[in-house]
């Protein structure tokens, strides 16, 4: 029994390094090649303490990519510019540098990643942006050095370590004791809440969350015609009519909306921390307020 063990331990090796590879954005190979030809390239890493003396304020705006991010008037960007942003994924289309930023490389398709790539090489401003790299992502090789391509120029960036991920066997309701070792459930946006919540913030607001529509802001650019039209044949093919995370997927047996209101009365209130929402309207509406109909100052 003793020498079978010693004999699966190649094996386990050669697994997880099979498993790690395939995984990976960039192999340990090139990664080698990287490290030595982007050895001049300009970039800087902080720490997750040195990522929060970046917030100017109390109040941070998680940026969304829904249709109705369209809707906020100059008056109101003008107003949010005044406090803390928090971008996720394609919101850098938007024409917005934000405080933070939080990308999902996953398991996408490299075709993703290359209009990610393009698009993102054409907005030269985000350097000053706080760029959070999970360490999931760090693992399989992203960082400036290895993967620029996959980053802003010259970038500022903060790596942090990735917290479990909320899962069970069978369904049952969101409770108290569910939120106790993490608050990241589905979707980029769990992780930046995650993320939100280490530094502190006491009003927090969801723009561009459309939860009951798959359609983002950016569907009809021209820039992202070849990954609109994917989607839409995606999104026939399989009849979904609605966000990604409100369908039904393995571990997972809530919709999103279901999250964020437990998330909101189990974790957010007991801290008198407040959430809002960037509309009158939506599946959120009914027990998240709008905050420019609560502000004074929106």
């Amino acid at each position: 029994m003793k020498l079978k063990r010693i004999l699966n331990i190649p094996y386990a090796i050669f697994s997880l390094l099979r498993n790690n590879y395939r995984d990976r954005h960039v192999t340990y190979p090139k990664q080698l090649v990287r490290w030595f030809s982007n050895r001049h390239l300009q970039f800087r890493m902080i720490s997750f303490e040195e990522a929060r003396e970046f917030k100017k304020s109390d109040t941070i705006f998680i940026l969304g990519s829904g249709p109705s991010i369209m809707d906020i008037t100059p008056a109101q960007w003008s107003f949010i510019k005044k406090h803390d942003t928090f971008g996720i994924n394609f919101s850098f289309l938007l024409d917005f540098v934000p405080t933070f930023h939080q990308q999902e490389y996953g398991h996408v398709g490299w075709w993703v990643k290359d209009i990610f790539v393009e698009t993102l090489s054409k907005r030269k401003s985000y350097n000053k942006t706080v760029w959070f790299i999970s360490s999931q992502d760090n693992k399989r090789g992203l960082h400036p050095r290895y993967t620029p391509e996959l980053l802003p120029a010259n970038p500022l960036c903060c790596i942090y370590k990735h917290p479990p991920a909320i899962k069970w066997e069978s369904d049952r309701p969101f409770t108290r004791e569910t939120f106790e070792k993490s608050v990241v459930y589905r979707a980029s946006l769990s992780r930046v809440l995650y993320l939100v919540l280490e530094m502190r913030y006491q009003h927090i607001v969801l723009l561009g969350v459309d939860l009951e529509t798959p359609a983002h802001f950016y569907d009809d650019m021209e820039e992202m015609k070849e990954f609109a039209d994917r989607r839409k044949e995606y999104i026939t093919e399989h009849n979904i009519d609605m966000f990604d995370s409100m369908l039904y997927k393995a571990e997972k047996f809530h919709p999103f909306d279901i999250y964020l209101n437990a998330l909101n009365d189990y974790v957010l209130k007991p801290k008198g921390i407040n959430l809002y929402i960037g509309r009158t309207d939506g599946l959120l509406s009914d027990k998240i307020p709008c905050y420019w109909s609560t502000s004074p100052d929106g």
